[in-house]
Order: structure tokens, then sequence, then C-alpha cells
């Protein structure tokens, strides 16, 4: 683990470009990590950073007063490590919200893949589905089972395991008084926002069943831009990691392989 500012990041490979993945609200990089670095397995053609943001994972001591600062933060960062290198953005939930944020910097991005963007900070705003599971073969009498089965299609101890594991025990490692507050006041941006311009190719993967932030938004943000594409996995929720794994992955290799070097 390493760090810049305080900062916490991993990175694997040693490629010319640069994969920057930003989790979920109030997560950590180990859902991303876990998904990601196996398909790269060895491979130095890219170099990958995973970013625990401020407040979350390794980062948990280093406070940011809005999601403004924490996309100042993570500019920063990315500067001094890669300054000039491309850059292709990879987010999750809340970290696809940032990395829509990080368009507006200097920053030399050129692509963006977006996992159940959270597009719209206001829950009652948001247009979200009804929850349909489309497996079960495991219950369990639990606060964990609660929240795994509330927002997850497929029902099963591997999958059930790997939520406790990447979503249920960052979430309460993470939980303070400070994201309570954060969530209710400093979520939305004031000097950014997610209004985009220019032709950096945007990918966005979004789950039928997804209760959280919906798939209808993204859909209208694709309609209303050209340069964006959006994939809506069936059979998944807002966890689509943990759902359609393989899903996400396929995606994310042909997404790969249309964004041409710099």
């Amino acid at each position: 683990m390493s760090e810049y500012d305080q900062l916490k990041f991993q990175s694997f490979g040693s490629g010319r470009c640069v994969l920057v993945f930003l989790h979920g609200f109030p997560l950590n990089s180990k859902s991303l990590i876990n998904n990601f670095e196996p398909y790269f397995g060895e491979s130095q053609q890219f170099t990958r950073v995973y970013i625990d943001l401020p407040g979350m994972g390794k980062s948990r001591n280093v406070l940011s007063d809005d999601s403004d600062q924490t996309v100042e933060m993570i500019v920063k960062l990315l500067q001094v490590l890669f300054s000039n290198r491309q850059l292709i953005v990879i987010g999750n939930s809340y970290g696809c919200y940032l990395g829509i944020g990080l368009l507006k910097s200097s920053l030399n991005i050129s692509g963006l893949f977006l996992i159940a963007p959270m597009l719209i900070p206001d829950k009652d705003r948001r247009n979200v589905e009804h929850l349909e599971h489309a497996l079960v073969t495991f219950r369990e009498d639990s606060d964990e089972y609660q929240a795994f089965s509330s927002t997850n299609c497929f029902l099963t101890k591997e999958k059930f395991n790997l939520f406790k594991d990447v979503i249920d025990t960052p979430m309460r490692e993470n939980q303070s008084r400070y994201f309570a507050r954060f969530e209710k006041n400093s979520y939305a941006f004031v000097k950014n926002n997610i209004e985009i311009t220019g032709d950096v190719p945007i990918c966005i993967i979004a789950g039928l069943y997804d209760n959280i932030v919906g798939y209808k938004d993204s859909k209208k943000y694709a309609q209303q831009h050209e340069n964006v594409n959006i994939k809506v996995i069936n059979n998944a929720g807002h966890n689509i990691l943990i759902d359609r794994p393989e899903c996400v992955v396929s995606s994310f290799r042909d997404f790969l392989r249309n964004i041409p070097s710099r």
C-alpha cells in the first residue's frame, strides 16, 4: 500500500497507460482489486492504481470536506505520480461520480468505464428499480444476509461470503459520524457537475434490477451524450460485480480494446 499526501493506493503492473480505479461509498478498493486483478494476472501492459478514497479503507484518517475536494485530492495524486500519462478511469457507484468530475481537470483521460454509476446524489430523485432475485440457494437469519438479499439478485453461499468480504465489512469499518454528515451535506458536487463536453468515450454498465441507483438515469444520461454508451445487465442489482462479474469483465475487455493509445 503506497500513499501520496496520506491518500493510500495499491498499484500493479508497469505499462505506460494507467488504469485508475475508484470504489464505491463507503467501501474500499478491495472489491475492485478482487474482480479485475485476476483478469490482468501477471500482465504488465497497464499500470493499475486502486485508490482508497478519503475516509475509507487505508485512507480512513484522510478526510475530505466534500466531493469537489475529493476530486482535487485525486487529481493532485495523479498529476504527481503520472504527469502527462494516458489515464483510463474505472469507477463503481460513487467512484463513477468522481470519475466524471475528473474530466473537468487537466488530466490526460482517454476513457471512463462506469459500473452502476451514482449520477444523482439525492436518493429521493433517483429512478430506482424493484429488486428481483434470479436464484436463491442459501438463506440465513442475520443482519448481513438481510443487507445482502436486499441488493443482490443471486443469493448463494459463495456470493454471500463475497458480499461480506468486500461490501458489508468495509461498510461497517468505515461507518462514522463523519460519513453520516458527508452523505447528507457534502455528497453532491458544488464546483463540479456531471455535464460533460468533448468526445472521451464513456461506457456505463448498469443492473436491470438496481434498487440503489437504478439504470434509467444512466440511460437518460447516455441519450443526452453521444460519447456515452450503456449496457444494461439482466439479473443484476447494484452489486453487479457480485451478481454478474463475468459480464462486467467481458465488457471491460471490449472497452479497453477500443481505446486508442496516446
